[in-house]
């Protein structure tokens, strides 16, 4: 039997999703995966994948290629699969699934009408499920089989720990970042401790208190030797998770029930009725400019047990 998840993108969705890949494992499936080329090299190191199919769509957006588009989906029809597991609630994964030609595709509807592209359906993401169990639900509907253990099962040693603190500023979307001068005054505070703290960029900074990181080779080494990843609900801090570093999230419009770290981490928010709104956007809420240094610092001491 032959199952393919189509969850492309972003690195904090396909992180989640791999327990759901596991459930299907146990369950006796081939699993195949759509992903977007970045991040072949993460899937690459989970066990539990058999195939992985990547694609350049943000490229084939662009610049449309039809010869590799040809190539690659080729490849997706011959393994062949019997079911299309659709994670993103979109148009997108959701129309990658009915391409994909599997008869059977399950999953969710985020976006308005994208379940005409699905054979079957499983009720939206509760406000207190955490979006790991949610993916785990979407299979267990179709396979009938609970699988309660939580598996990321990377390849990756985690055992050296030669920085202290990792802070990762930045998400995709700004309103859940918290502002960076903060970052770096707490960046500087750790490290006056003697606490050795970096703040994490992709982009080449000339202070002492940013490193560069890129690319997802680059990205499991640094948090292998990290012991405390920091800052918002993003994608680095939910592969520190899955790699079982500790970690502390700090947010605002996300609720933390459905993104929050699922073990082995801490989660600091402001006390504001509009707290996990939902809303994403460009603007820096008052959730996140209310947060102060303090109560960061104190959650990330007590990671350290310092």
């Amino acid at each position: 039997m032959r199952a393919l998840i189509v969850r492309p993108s972003s690195l904090g969705d396909i992180v989640q999703a791999l327990p759901a890949a596991n459930d299907l494992k146990a369950s006796g499936y081939e699993v195949g995966w759509i992903v977007e080329e970045d991040y072949y090299p993460l899937l690459k190191m989970f066990t539990k994948v058999d195939r992985v199919f990547p694609l350049k769509l943000r490229k084939w957006r662009a610049k449309p290629n039809l010869y590799q588009i040809r190539k690659a989906w080729m490849k997706i029809r011959r393994f062949s699969p019997e079911i299309a597991f659709e994670l993103t609630g979109m148009h997108k994964g959701a129309m990658l699934a009915w391409l994909s030609g599997a008869p059977t595709r399950v999953g969710w509807s985020k976006e308005a009408g994208s379940s005409v592209w699905l054979t079957e359906t499983v009720n939206p993401l509760r406000n207190n499920e955490h979006i790991i169990h949610f993916y785990k639900r979407i299979i267990e509907q179709f396979t009938k089989k609970k699988v309660s253990k939580i598996v990321f099962d990377l390849l990756v040693d985690t055992n050296r720990n030669e920085v202290d603190v990792a802070i990762f500023p930045f998400s995709r979307w700004k309103n859940k970042n918290y502002p960076l001068d903060r970052w770096i005054a707490i960046a500087d505070y750790l490290n006056s401790l003697k606490v050795k703290t970096f703040i994490v960029i992709n982009t080449k900074a000339d202070s002492n208190r940013f490193i560069t990181v890129n690319g997802i080779p680059e990205l499991l080494y640094f948090i292998s030797k990290t012991k405390v990843v920091v800052g918002p609900d993003t994608g680095p801090l939910h592969l520190a998770v899955a790699m079982g570093k500790k970690t502390v999230f700090v947010m605002g419009p996300t609720r933390s029930s459905n993104f929050g770290p699922i073990y082995n981490g801490a989660v600091v928010t402001a006390k504001l009725p509009c707290l996990g709104c939902g809303k994403l956007g460009n603007q820096v809420p008052l959730c996140m400019t209310t947060i102060n240094n303090k109560t960061i610092i104190e959650s990330i001491i007590s990671c350290l047990n310092i």
